[in-house]
């Protein structure tokens, strides 16, 4: 399956949620961070993730 189309799918099984409102690039962002994030978890066996919902940012401390 392509990328877009995988964000495509993410969206219209969203549809009926608050979410619904994110765009495809949106969605591809939150899934690239949250892969960030947790590759930086395994990696240190832990850690602390700091989320600022109004910036819509997650980053590891």
């Amino acid at each position: 399956m392509s990328p877009r189309k995988l964000l495509k799918t993410i969206k219209n099984m969203t549809s009926h949620l608050e979410v619904s409102q994110c765009s495809l690039g949106d969605w591809e962002k939150a899934i690239l961070m949250g892969y960030d994030v947790w590759r930086q978890v395994e990696k240190n066996r832990g850690g602390t993730l700091v989320v600022d919902l109004d910036a819509r940012l997650i980053t590891y401390l």
